[in-house]
């Protein structure tokens, strides 16, 4: 473990795994010189939930309208300068259809696609997570109980 890293942002991200007719909706990101593949989604707003928070990254940026599931499993991404927490939930399509909006996104988003599965492991994918995809997708998942304060 690497304790000596003390980034200064600390961020709570939501993405999801969408799967239609054996494709997973991904995001393309350009950073620096650099273009690769992430799970879609983004940054919680304070005092909102992760399920809104979800449901409008991907209207935002993707044109589609969807329900969430369950949660799949969290990873951290912990560099010099920000360490991101990523929800992974699922989630599908009830509405809408793919039309990558608002992008480039603060330069960095600059595509959405459905890719085949099959796919996963050809592409760039950020971070290395096909394997750990593949498995969620046949799994169950943990349910996500909502805002129990307000109940």
């Amino acid at each position: 473990m690497d304790y000596e890293l003390k980034p200064e942002v600390l961020k709570l991200r939501i993405a999801c795994i969408l799967i239609e007719d054996g494709k997973i909706l991904l995001a393309k990101h350009r950073r620096d010189e650099r273009e690769y593949w992430t799970l879609p989604g983004g940054g919680l707003q304070k005092g909102e939930r992760i399920t809104d928070c979800l449901r409008r990254e991907i209207w935002e940026e993707g044109g589609l309208e969807i329900e969430i599931e369950d949660v799949l499993f969290v990873y951290d991404t912990i560099e010099p300068s920000r360490h991101i927490v990523t929800i992974v939930l699922r989630a599908r399509k009830v509405g809408g259809e793919l039309k990558p909006k608002n992008i480039p996104v603060e330069g960095r988003l600059v595509d959405m696609q459905f890719i085949p599965m099959e796919k996963l492991e050809e592409i760039v994918l950020l971070p290395p997570i096909a394997g750990e995809i593949k498995r969620a997708i046949n799994s169950r998942g943990v349910p996500y109980l909502g805002d129990l304060w307000r109940r």
